[in-house]
């Protein structure tokens, strides 16, 4: 399902990933754990396609992510650790309810 070969990604002059390699197979649970700075959002956000990144290659369900972007994207679930998208989405659907049906109903 997941494959990554040798995955390097650069900032500046810190390596934040140096050739990773991994391969997840389906209905395998996978885990990233180490220290700050570690390269685990680095290597997600590239293998879902948010984060370009310098060397390597990845794929999902056999489709390369610089190849086949949507396709890949299409084949994942993703929650960021920062929920303010979706902290947005719900105030902007209560703000809808409040103001937009009382106006509806004088019209």
């Amino acid at each position: 399902m997941l494959r990554i070969e040798h995955l390097t990604k650069i900032y500046g002059e810190k390596k934040a990933v140096d050739d990773l390699s991994l391969h997840i197979l389906p209905g395998e649970i996978f885990g990233f754990i180490g220290h700050n700075g570690a390269g685990k959002s680095t290597t997600i956000k590239s293998a879902i396609g948010i984060l370009k990144f310098d060397e390597g290659m990845i794929s999902i369900c056999g489709k390369n992510i610089k190849d086949y972007p949507v396709a890949c994207k299409k084949d994942l679930a993703y929650i960021p650790d920062n929920p303010d998208l979706y902290l947005l989405c719900g105030w902007l659907l209560r703000m809808h309810r409040r103001y937009y049906k009382p106006w509806m109903a004088l019209n």
